[in-house]
């Protein structure tokens, strides 16, 4: 548990309504814009998830009827961190543009990688964010890509 978070309303992808927390609106909308400036609309499928979400998410994959998703709990999506973005499921192929953009650019505002096969799943990490930034890289290590 790491305490109260402020939540705020935000449109996400198809119009759906997302949350994500307070002290991640800023960072999420610099990266946003600036995908915007290149052509690049970037939105959120998901982000701040509660317990029960979480274990909704869990208990889907389990029935095998979703992404994999973590035990309620260990998730970093239930503290504002992680934001599941509308890449193309999955296409490490380089014909993805929105993948492509986030790859090339996500870091050097604060957002990398960190979850094998998931193209979509990127979260706030400023410090590991510089430090990757600088090495020409986008995803901690450890995380691969088989699809």
């Amino acid at each position: 548990y790491l305490g109260p978070k402020l939540l705020v309303n935000i449109v996400g992808f198809g119009g759906e309504m997302e949350q994500i927390t307070l002290d991640s609106l800023e960072p999420y909308m610099k990266l946003k814009n600036a995908a915007e400036e290149d052509n690049v609309q970037l939105s959120i499928n998901s982000a701040f998830r509660t317990f029960q979400r979480q274990a909704q998410l869990r208990r889907l994959f389990e029935a095998g009827h979703g992404n994999r998703a973590a035990l309620p709990g260990h998730s970093n999506h239930q503290h504002g961190q992680a934001f599941d973005l509308n890449t193309r499921h999955n296409a490490f192929d380089g014909s993805d543009k929105i993948y492509e953009w986030l790859k090339a650019n996500a870091p050097k505002h604060g957002f990398v990688r960190t979850v094998s096969d998931e193209s979509w799943h990127w979260e706030y990490r400023p410090v590991e964010a510089a430090e990757l930034a600088a090495a020409g890289l986008f995803k901690i290590a450890g995380v691969e890509d088989h699809a």
